[in-house]
Order: structure tokens, then sequence, then C-alpha cells
């Protein structure tokens, strides 16, 4: 919408530099077309269209392929955030299925994750698609390792030699943790949807 603004702005700022030099360029010129003429071609409109023309030509190709530039670019960041965040969901419910969340694969994975998305944050500043102090970018980083937290502070799953009562204990504790979990990937996905947002707006 911004764009097309913008393209709508420069092609009429063009016409009325066309037209004011068509003025200037009648007013100061020496030559002179004889009004008696019944039929006449008047070289400075023809000027002033010419111009005009070609500047409509030059703004419409020019900028036109800049916004088709830059929207692909948009498109391909947001696919980056969008399959990250499903990659994200895949990888908490496999892990949600672990008897002991704490484990080696766990923190390898998020490890992964966490790295992935510091090189997608990096490609959006870099490409001046999202204002590099913009607070969602912290936040979806920092919620991240929250979830880390989460699972690294959940209890594994009680032995079968465990009492009834350690069993439930652990047992609550671990939906507690699952539940909070839930929560914080909604709150990612949200953070993540406003992003998106922001980069179409861009």
């Amino acid at each position: 919408m911004l764009k097309n603004s913008k393209i709508s702005i420069l092609i009429f700022t063009s016409i009325l530099v066309g037209i004011y030099t068509c003025i200037v360029i009648k007013k100061y010129s020496v030559l002179y077309i004889e009004p008696s003429v019944s039929f006449e071609i008047n070289p400075f409109e023809i000027f002033s269209i010419i111009l005009n023309i070609f500047l409509a030509y030059y703004i419409a190709n020019t900028l036109a392929k800049e916004h088709d530039s830059r929207k692909s670019e948009k498109e391909l960041l947001i696919n980056y955030f969008l399959e990250y965040k499903l990659d994200f969901a895949n990888k908490v419910s496999e892990l949600s299925e672990q008897e002991n969340f704490e484990s080696v694969v766990s923190n390898a994975k998020f490890k992964i994750l966490r790295t992935r998305i510091h090189s997608i944050i990096g490609l959006a500043k870099e490409s001046n698609l999202i204002d590099v102090t913009e607070p969602i970018l912290n936040e979806i980083t920092e919620n991240i390792s929250e979830i880390w937290e989460l699972f690294t502070e959940t209890p594994k799953v009680a032995s079968s030699k465990s009492s009834i009562a350690v069993k439930a204990d652990i047992e609550r504790i671990r939906l507690e943790k699952l539940s909070k979990i839930e929560l914080s990937y909604i709150k990612l996905e949200k953070l993540i949807f406003q992003l998106v947002l922001k980069i179409n707006n861009k």
C-alpha cells in the first residue's frame, strides 16, 4: 500500500515537472508558433508529453522492479520464521514424550533451535526488513530460552520402585511444567505473528 502511494506521488510529480518545464520554455524561449495557422503542432507540448511519458515509464519500471525484489525478500524471510515456528512445535512435541526432559538430546536440539533463530533474526536485521532495536526480536529469543529452562527443570518420570505418593507428586510437577511449556509456545506463536505483520508493513 505504501509503495503504491509512493509510485503514484512520483508519477504525479513527474507530470507537474513536465508541465512546469513546458511553461518555462514557452515563456523564455525565442521560438514562436504563428497563431493564425489552423492546424499547428506545438513543439513545447510535444516535448512536455514525451518528457512525461519518459518519466512515468522510468518511475514505473524502476520502482516496480525494486518493489518486486523487496516483496520477494519479505516473503522469503516470513517463510523462514513460519517454518521455524512449525519445526519448533514438532521438536517440543517430540521432547515432551521423553521420560527425562533434561537429556543430551534435548540440550542438543534446543541449541540448534537457538542457533537457527539467531541466524534468521540476523538475516532480518541485515536486510533492513525489521528495525534492529525491535523489542519483539529479544522477546522471541528470551521465550525460547524460557521453554528450554522449563524442560531442564522438569523431573524425569518416577521409577517403578517409587512410592505412589512420589509418583503422584512427580506426575503433578511434570503436568504443571508441560502446561507452562504449552503457554510459552503459544506466546512464541503470537510474537512471530506480530513480527510477520511488522515485516509486511515495512
